[in-house]
């Protein structure tokens, strides 16, 4: 086997994936079946439980909460005249084995996402120590909607290492000079893709495409969000059914809204006070998100918190800044969202004008 270089196409037997694993030289998160069938990206869970193909359906909590976790500590503080902050050790490198595409790209949207202007050294730093080998997606689930919102079920772009699962072994596409690096010293697992795989995954994808369940028009919903054309009666009729609980925005491997909290701890005897600074996931749909220190909100009502969110998913303005839609068609806000206003039904609802059946033109 020669040189491994971006852009080579080989293949792994699954019977060498265990020793593969194995010899990472760093932390392996993997996905696995939890007592009630749910899909769980493990830390350095037992081999023989990772979950190795592309016929398991996609986790509940994206894998991106590896990088952007729910709650962390940002630093512990001691004040007694000068203050003194201690910052978390450096992440170690982290290898994300067995990520779906939609994941992939919303990781690469947070990277810019949280680079942009401002850095958030926090997600970059770990970022930058993490390696995604992701598993082209030939099972999707019901609510998935994905070749909508160039999400996948295959990628084109973007990964480090893809691999697109041929039973008894994966065809492995190198994506990037991580992904490079990771195979580098490691050819022995490795063979080199003969041409008639390539062109079988080709067919695969087509193969896939079919599967999907679900349509989600975004472009009409774009275009109607961006100018300003959807009713009053509309949004209203959508707003009155969110129930406000925040599902979307915390499955939602896209959305960044946070809060910052400092923790106290009771004053020593010297009058130190001493505490830590975390950092939490928030959500735009709270009345509280927005609140300002005066105690006003610019956006104090549910249907104006409504009509924000979906805003910043569908606006041009935004789709021109970040590069793609505020979307990568996971569909796991329709699995949690229990008043049925989760992306496609709002979408297409904005093409129909009608909101279940109740036609508003």
């Amino acid at each position: 086997m020669g040189n491994i270089e971006v852009g080579s196409k080989l293949t792994l037997s699954k019977a060498k994936l265990n020793d593969f694993l194995r010899s990472l030289d760093a932390l392996l998160a993997a996905p696995i079946r939890l007592e009630h069938g749910e899909v769980h990206f493990a830390i350095n869970p037992p081999l023989e439980q990772i979950l190795r193909d592309a016929e398991y359906v996609n986790s509940t909590i994206s894998p991106v909460a590896l990088l952007f976790p729910q709650t962390e500590v940002l630093f512990n503080f001691k004040l007694n005249g000068k203050p003194q902050l201690e910052f978390p050790p450096p992440p170690q490198p982290l290898v994300i084995f067995g990520i779906r595409s939609c994941d992939v790209a919303a990781i690469r949207y947070l990277e810019m996402f949280f680079s942009r202007n401002f850095v958030d050294t926090p997600f970059c730093e770990r970022a930058k120590v993490t390696t995604l080998i992701s598993v082209a997606c030939q099972r999707p689930s019901k609510n998935c909607f994905c070749p909508c919102c160039a999400g996948g079920p295959f990628l084109e772009d973007g990964y480090d290492i893809q691999l697109v699962d041929f039973g008894e072994l994966f065809l492995v596409e190198v994506g990037s000079e991580k992904g490079k690096q990771l195979l580098s010293g490691r050819e022995g697992f490795f063979e080199p893709a003969p041409e008639g795989l390539i062109e079988r995954r080709n067919s695969l994808y087509e193969e896939t495409l079919q599967k999907f369940e679900i349509a989600s028009h975004m472009g009409t919903g774009v275009r109607k969000v961006t100018s300003r054309s959807v009713s009053e009666e509309l949004w209203k009729m959508m707003a009155a059914r969110c129930i406000e609980c925040g599902g979307c925005a915390f499955v939602c491997p896209l959305c960044t809204c946070f809060d910052v909290v400092d923790h106290k701890l009771p004053l020593h005897s010297d009058g130190t006070a001493c505490g830590w600074r975390e950092r939490c996931w928030d959500c735009c749909q709270f009345a509280g998100y927005s609140m300002e220190a005066a105690g006003v909100s610019p956006r104090p009502d549910k249907l104006s918190r409504f009509k924000r969110r979906f805003y910043h998913k569908l606006s041009y303005f935004y789709m021109e800044m970040d590069g793609r839609v505020g979307c990568v068609g996971c569909g796991r806000c329709i699995q949690v969202c229990f008043g049925v206003v989760d992306m496609p039904a709002v979408v297409n609802t904005l093409r129909e004008e009608k909101v279940f059946g109740v036609r508003l033109r």
